[in-house]
């Protein structure tokens, strides 16, 4: 790096640090895209989830558990507190960039990543006082049938809808039904976690912001999101109008799920998606998370 280009990088991450910041998360097909270009009010385009971070995080998170007490981590670095910040300056080096070239606010760093709210418990530490959290909570069996839907459109992508296929993906829909639950499982139990250490402290009510995916495509709670934020949200109710403006940056880091907006308003639909059996799985299977949100 050229001494002009270092003096451009620290003079970016200068003023990436200045600027408020909001990272929208909570687990995928919960309505974080939407939220998000909400927030831009459609006109720029939002910091999208990002593989590279979500495996930092991963892997400051499993370098944390493996080595807290490891003598030898002493012999590249003088404390862990020198190790978190190099990876934390690593981390905003990636974000500013993407801030910088993708036209988010500059008044405002908006960041969805609905991938890292199982890292959930290393955001009180990463994520200073600049930042502002949003979780998006979504009914598990709405995720579930949202999931299934993709997976149904690319295994039809590659075969004809006939009678014999429709019998293979039916036979085949619990496997998947159990796969999708294990992949959003460590999401939903941090958000849990998360929701019973922040939402009734008054120490964080600045910082972190519950909200359903529910309320929120009904209009409801939008003034206290508002507030929360300081900042307008224009919404529509029209589901249609509110896909907004998707992502059209399709580069290998990016989900699957990434620009597709979730706008589903019909609450019970996942019904016509699921079957019994696959419903009272997941019901079973996140009890816990389902009840605490009003959804059992």
């Amino acid at each position: 790096m050229t001494i002009e280009n270092k003096k451009a990088n620290n003079l970016l991450l200068s003023d990436f640090k200045k600027v408020p910041k909001v990272l929208i998360t909570g687990t995928p097909r919960s309505g974080t895209t939407m939220m998000s270009v909400e927030l831009t009010n459609g006109v720029h385009e939002v910091i999208s989830e990002c593989i590279f971070i979500e495996q930092l995080l991963k892997l400051y998170s499993d370098f944390l558990k493996k080595n807290k007490n490891n003598s030898l981590l002493l012999d590249f670095v003088k404390d862990d507190k020198l190790f978190f910040k190099e990876f934390k300056k690593t981390m905003n080096s990636l974000l500013s960039y993407a801030w910088c070239k993708y036209g988010s606010p500059k008044d405002l760093v908006i960041f969805k990543e609905p991938a890292i709210a199982k890292n959930s418990s290393l955001f009180e530490t990463i994520f200073d006082d600049s930042w502002k959290i949003v979780y998006m909570i979504r009914d598990p069996r709405s995720i579930i049938s949202s999931l299934i839907k993709i997976k149904e459109d690319g295994f039809y992508s590659k075969r004809k809808r006939s009678l014999f296929n429709k019998i293979r993906f039916s036979i085949k829909r619990h496997s998947f039904v159990k796969r999708e639950c294990k992949y959003i499982y460590p999401n939903q139990e941090q958000i849990h976690k998360m929701y019973h250490k922040y939402s009734l402290c008054e120490d964080f009510k600045d910082k972190y912001f519950f909200c359903k995916y529910e309320d929120y495509v009904n209009n409801k709670r939008i003034e206290e999101l508002k507030n929360f934020l300081g900042k307008e949200i224009i919404t529509t109710t029209n589901a249609n109008a509110r896909t907004g403006k998707t992502l059209e940056r399709h580069e290998f880091f990016l989900s699957e799920e990434a620009g597709k907006p979730v706008v589903n308003t019909n609450i019970n639909k996942y019904k016509s998606n699921l079957t019994k059996k696959n419903i009272s799985y997941i019901e079973r299977k996140f009890s816990f998370f389902m009840k605490e949100f009003g959804y059992l």
